[in-house]
């Protein structure tokens, strides 16, 4: 099947929105501005890390003591492990298909050019149903809905005619407790990979294809330092918002400045992107006028063992003054030990204060706070209730 796809699941959203994307990329590959299969950074090879260890654990029914993690990435693991066996013992029979790590491909949709690695499916044969999990173990928020990657997925776990009628796919996001799901039919299936991916797909096979740059198709595209698209999107973003700090505020109007907010993002991402085209530039031997090289401030670090260390500090201070303790959080408590979530003595130890109050989009998902004029208005009714 083959390492590589310009249409792997996990790139579709970027294509879906920018189908002009595939080209430019795969012109940069050619031209040498851009490696054909860039290094994984530190953090994506760290989620690789974790998603073979909870393969490993989950197919040979393992303990999770064998995986040797940190204390941070063995509750990762854990509560990966616990999703997925809560799952199983969800569908209340033995009568299912499972896969973990499985190789995909949307052929028998007619896109033979989207394949990639589902990491876990399970089809309830009894009902028709068919679960499809995608572990993320990065910090960035991550939504089921509609999602592109997730839809593939399912998509390429079934082969036509089929008899799957329902579909439901996960988020299984450690950092944030992000469980969440999202379910459709095979119809709803079939139509979002015949009238939007098929379509998006066609779209970037053309010569002159499409740009429509934004925060979320541009935030991963290995093209956007060298996309005029999107650093003209950038640009005229950065114009308005200059425009907006030439007004009085009374004249903005709120439309005005939600899309100046949502706009934040990628003026602060392509500065970012751009220090680091430059210092992969530098870094690869190649010139970049007016910029250089520097090395930054760093911390001390003990050359030998804590313990030869802290033998030759004790003859100059106290041992006590030498180590400094502190207590585990209670998150840090439960990584310890894991029975602790479900301990009821253990939850009457601590208490989780109010969070600062900010703002956030309408479409956020936690419940709004009352604004002090709805405060003042259900203050009101009160008094009129109780003295009237």
């Amino acid at each position: 099947m083959g390492n590589h796809s310009d249409w792997s699941p996990s790139r579709l959203k970027r294509i879906i929105e920018c189908p002009g994307s595939v080209s430019l990329i795969k012109k940069l590959i050619r031209d040498g501005k851009i490696p054909e299969e860039g290094n994984p950074s530190e953090y994506a090879q760290h989620g690789t890390m974790l998603h073979e260890k909870f393969q490993l654990i989950a197919s040979k029914n393992l303990t999770l003591d064998t995986a040797n993690l940190e204390l941070e990435d063995s509750a990762a693991v854990a509560d990966c492990l616990e999703f997925y066996n809560n799952l199983m013992k969800s569908l209340g029979h033995g009568n299912f298909a499972h896969g973990l790590e499985t190789e995909v491909s949307m052929e028998d949709w007619g896109l033979p050019e989207v394949f990639g690695t589902a990491d876990v499916f399970i089809y309830d044969l009894t009902t028709q149903h068919m679960h499809v999990v995608d572990w993320k173990f990065g910090h960035t928020w991550v939504s089921p809905y509609k999602n592109p990657q997730l839809m593939a997925y399912a998509a390429g776990l079934i082969s036509w005619p089929t008899p799957v009628k329902k579909i439901t796919v996960y988020i299984g996001q450690p950092a944030h407790d992000n469980f969440e799901d999202y379910s459709f039919g095979i119809d709803d299936l079939y139509e979002w990979v015949h009238g939007t991916l098929a379509v998006a797909i066609g779209k970037s096979r053309r010569i002159q294809s499409e740009f429509n740059p934004g925060d979320e198709q541009c935030k991963w595209c290995e093209a956007a330092t060298h996309c005029p698209a999107y650093i003209g999107h950038a640009q005229y973003k950065a114009i308005e918002a200059f425009k907006l700090d030439d007004l009085e505020i009374g004249d903005v109007t709120p439309e005005m400045i939600l899309s100046l907010l949502d706009s934040e993002p990628l003026l602060k991402g392509i500065f970012k992107r751009f220090k680091d085209h430059i210092q992969n530039e530098l870094e690869s031997g190649r010139d970049f006028p007016g910029m250089k090289l520097v090395t930054g401030k760093a911390n001390r670090k003990w050359k030998y063992s804590e313990t030869a260390i802290a033998k030759w500090l004790a003859k100059y201070t106290e041992i006590d003054d030498i180590y400094r303790s502190k207590l585990v959080s209670p998150a840090q408590a439960e990584q310890l030990q894991r029975s602790l979530k479900k301990n009821d003595k253990f939850q009457k130890l601590f208490h989780k204060p109010k969070g600062k109050v900010s703002i956030a989009r309408d479409t956020d998902s936690r419940p709004a706070l009352p604004s002090a004029s709805a405060a003042r208005e259900a203050f009101d009714k009160f008094i009129d209730s109780e003295f009237t």
